[in-house]
């Protein structure tokens, strides 16, 4: 059974084709994919996880989870995935199937969980005293470098989940146009909510490179899940209420005593818990038909489906 899933998770299933370009390329893609569900977790669990026990989670994680999350969502006959190629709609979940377009789910929610129980279980840092770490802020040059890698990266990642460029160039490029978006108004959301509680709580006012990064970074989780079937304005939507999202969601956590180094959690996990959910309400009709064999019911979550009829009132 294990096999099966994995097989069919990384669209290899067919051994006598594995020769394949496009099998080839779906299977760079899913590498990409997988990797970047693991690496969110070293990011929570940094400087305190030994490379024996990262080797122990990045293999299970990549190896068992990840595969059966993707194929639940993703795969040709999953059982949640809207893409199953069938033409009769009580074949899809709820009549609908999930839509996951790039991952906000599928990638950076699985991510983000795993993140939050690595860090719950390996406990603080020493520095990590009341919520608050006492370990000067390192690298802010470096810190904006790799922020703005991953939001280049980012158009190959959303862009990317065409899966071909010949008929879908026009979705491909509303994909980039909504991903920017979104990242550009989770930046401005973040650092102007995250310096005004700053005021508030400590009594001075102080723009952080943190703030801005983490806040593209909050954009670009968020829209991940809608990215082909929203309009800008969606996208800017779905960045702005990231913002809130991860800001509260940061804060929380240090509440709670969860030390999260970089934040991975608020930003991949409540980020992309919040991205299939924005997917939902604002996704319009015209979008959705593109992207899907369906266009009267629409839905978008994990777990369960969101009747964006009723939902929605942007519809069009």
């Amino acid at each position: 059974m294990v096999r099966h899933v994995w097989c069919h998770a990384f669209l290899i299933s067919n051994a006598r084709n594995q020769g394949t370009g496009n099998n080839y390329a779906s299977w760079l893609f899913q590498w990409a994919f997988a990797a970047t569900t693991a690496t969110i977790v070293s990011g929570a669990v940094a400087e305190r996880c030994t490379l024996t026990a990262y080797l122990v989670y990045t293999t299970s994680l990549i190896g068992f989870i990840y595969p059966m999350v993707v194929q639940i969502a993703w795969g040709p006959n999953g059982y949640m995935s809207p893409w199953l190629g069938s033409t009769d709609q009580s074949d899809y979940f709820r009549g609908c199937g999930v839509i996951d377009f790039a991952g906000s789910g599928v990638v950076h929610l699985t991510g983000g969980t795993a993140a939050l129980v690595g860090a719950y279980l390996l406990g603080p840092r020493r520095s990590f005293v009341e919520g608050t770490t006492l370990t000067p802020e390192y690298g802010p040059i470096f810190q904006t470098l790799g922020t703005l890698i991953l939001w280049f990266g980012w158009y190959g990642f959303n862009a990317g989940s065409t899966l071909a460029i010949v008929g879908y160039g026009q979705v491909a490029a509303k994909t980039m146009v909504t991903t920017t978006v979104s990242a550009a108004c989770g930046a401005l959301t973040t650092l102007a909510l995250g310096s005004s509680l700053d005021s508030v709580y400590e009594g001075k006012t102080v723009l952080k490179l943190e703030y801005a990064n983490n806040g593209v970074l909050a954009g670009l989780v968020s829209i991940t899940a809608g990215c082909a079937v929203v309009e800008p304005w969606g996208a800017a939507l779905t960045g702005i209420i990231g913002g809130f999202v991860y800001t509260g969601g940061s804060r929380l956590l240090k509440k709670c005593g969860v030390d999260d180094v970089v934040d991975a959690v608020p930003v991949h996990g409540f980020c992309g818990a919040w991205g299939v959910v924005a997917a939902a309400l604002f996704v319009t009709k015209s979008n959705y038909k593109v992207n899907t064999p369906f266009s009267l019911r629409m839905g978008f979550a994990h777990g369960f489906c969101f009747h964006v009829q009723s939902l929605s009132p942007f519809r069009q």
